[in-house]
């Protein structure tokens, strides 16, 4: 009479083919994972970027005077500055940018071969969300600095817009 049935060997064989595709997989999880958390800090960074540049720009066009400076910490201790905030905006912009530092460089410079009356200000900002170069994001900016003759264009304009 005949057995059926499976050997010890054939079941061996099936749950070691079995053990090493779930290995694969799990792989390939974690790959996407990682890359989906790499992506999701690298468009906070930007946007975090974003946040801090456009706040520079916001309290320069208020008449404020930007300085050279170097900085580090949280975005919103960088932004604080030149941006005021209030509790509410406060806390989901915390809890948005959570994980994420950032270190801004500003220092006057001119371009070669241009003549300017005013400089420019050059900013580097990197915003980094781990130990790694690879966790991180970084702009270079070059931010006009308005002078007086600009300032005096900017009236002149607004005089010409109100009376039309």
């Amino acid at each position: 009479m005949k057995q059926r049935g499976f050997t010890l060997i054939e079941v061996t064989f099936a749950v070691l083919i079995l053990a090493l595709s779930m290995t694969v997989l799990l792989g390939l999880q974690t790959t996407a994972l990682r890359s989906s958390y790499t992506e999701l800090f690298r468009e906070k960074a930007s946007t975090a970027a974003l946040f801090i540049l456009e706040a520079m720009d916001h309290f320069q066009k208020s008449g404020n005077s930007l300085k050279e400076e170097e900085k580090e910490g949280d975005i919103l201790s960088v932004a604080g500055e030149y941006l005021e905030i209030d509790g509410e905006n406060k806390n989901f912009l915390q809890s948005y940018f959570s994980g994420l530092k950032a270190h801004l460089s500003s220092v006057y410079q001119t371009l070669p071969d241009v003549e300017s009356p005013n400089p420019l200000l050059a900013i580097k900002l990197t915003i980094s969300w781990g130990p790694s170069s690879a966790d991180e994001f970084r702009v270079s900016y070059l931010l006009p600095i308005k002078g007086q003759d600009e300032k005096d264009t900017e009236e002149e304009e607004e005089e010409f817009e109100n009376n039309e």
